[in-house]
């Protein structure tokens, strides 16, 4: 059974058709947007399909090669795909979560040649990390040492440093590759990184021109507002006394970490130990720390909780719903920003271990 969708007369849309296949006898499975800050027109929907017989059609428009997920029930999610205009099948297994499912079309004949030979060192270098990671995490039961941590998050950050040049070289050789255009569109959700800038200016103008490619251009340019060596904008939003946010309160600190988060967010709330042990190390040498928290107005009364029951003792602020974070495009938590006393940032996404480093080289 297929819901359709109403599409706009204003863009040249062509059809497409999924033949799929899954490991279910019955219910329904979706073809869904994968991003959702805008690099789809408007009447690109979620698609929904029912399963006969471990079989399913999706048809509808498109009006380039576009990257979206399936998904099953309440636990099977597929990685980012590509589908273009025509006819294409797609095998799923659903026991396979966040893999990609077998698709047979050109962006992802490329993808299965050409994009898995290109990064074929750098994905076995990040496999490799990720088992002594694993490893090192079951052995200290969770805890691993402060030394051990840098080490580790100095590595990750040189595989994300290989990894954005490999994509660079790949667009430069691949120009019309709208599976290269996804691929970035998927970095960039993990936060702005100024060679994004160079890989974008790689694509071909056909690429730039759609619609994707120009929102990508534009949530880019947003987002290199607070680059390293930006001044951090003025932002509107409140403490816990309803006390408007001024950062020339803090003109008197060396440094200030500004830690994004919110109140049901794991990896926020697994780095609040080593904040606190930083903060009461370094508070009186120049350091300080600023809380924003970016829950949704129902949940004010979790982030109030959340700063009691993890004893933060740094100021706290709360960007409503998100909204001012929204703006500059930080939609990964936790994000971390350090500046300097001029409000200058030194460093994006800057992790415990590696914040304590510098703290000892640079506040004696």
């Amino acid at each position: 059974m297929q819901y359709g969708i109403t599409y706009s007369q204003q863009i040249d849309y062509l059809p497409f058709e999924i033949e799929g296949s899954i490991d279910a006898d019955t219910g329904y499975i979706y073809l869904k947007t994968y991003f959702q800050t805008g690099y789809y027109q408007e009447d690109i929907k979620e698609i929904k399909a029912e399963i006969r017989n471990r079989a399913f059609s999706l048809n509808g428009m498109l009006p380039y090669p576009l990257g979206f997920s399936l998904s099953y029930g309440e636990h099977y999610l597929s990685d980012l795909f590509v589908i273009e205009p025509g006819h294409q099948t797609v095998k799923c297994h659903i026991d396979s979560v966040w893999d990609i499912p077998e698709i047979n079309n050109q962006p992802m004949h490329e993808y299965e040649t050409e994009f898995i030979s290109a990064f074929k060192s750098i994905s076995e270098k990040r496999k490799d990390y990720r088992q002594r990671w694993n490893n090192s995490s079951r052995f200290y039961d969770g805890d691993i040492p402060a030394d051990s941590e840098l080490l580790f998050d100095r590595e990750l950050k040189s595989l994300y440093v290989t990894s954005d040049s490999t994509l660079l070289q790949y667009v430069s050789t691949h120009p019309d590759s709208y599976l290269a255009l996804w691929r970035l569109v998927e970095k960039f959700t993990f936060g702005y990184e100024p060679i994004f800038d160079s890989i974008f200016e790689q694509f071909s103008s056909s690429i730039q021109d759609t619609y994707t490619g120009q929102a990508l251009k534009k949530n880019l340019k947003i987002a290199g507002v607070i680059a390293p060596g930006k001044k951090f904008p003025p932002i509107s939003i409140k403490d816990t006394h309803e006390k408007e946010f001024d950062f020339n309160a803090f003109s008197d600190k060396e440094y200030v970490l500004l830690d994004f988060w919110y109140s049901n967010c794991g990896p926020c709330i697994a780095q609040f130990t080593h904040l606190n042990n930083l903060y009461q190390a370094y508070k009186e040498k120049g350091f300080e720390i600023i809380g924003i928290s970016t829950d949704r107005s129902k949940y004010k009364n979790n982030w109030l909780r959340a700063i009691e029951k993890y004893q933060l003792q740094w100021p706290q602020f709360w960007d409503m719903d998100g909204i001012e974070s929204s703006k500059l495009l930080i939609n990964v938590f936790p994000t971390t920003i350090l500046l300097d006393s001029d409000g200058t940032i030194i460093s994006k996404h800057i992790r415990p271990a590696e914040l304590e480093q510098f703290l000892e080289e640079n506040l004696k």
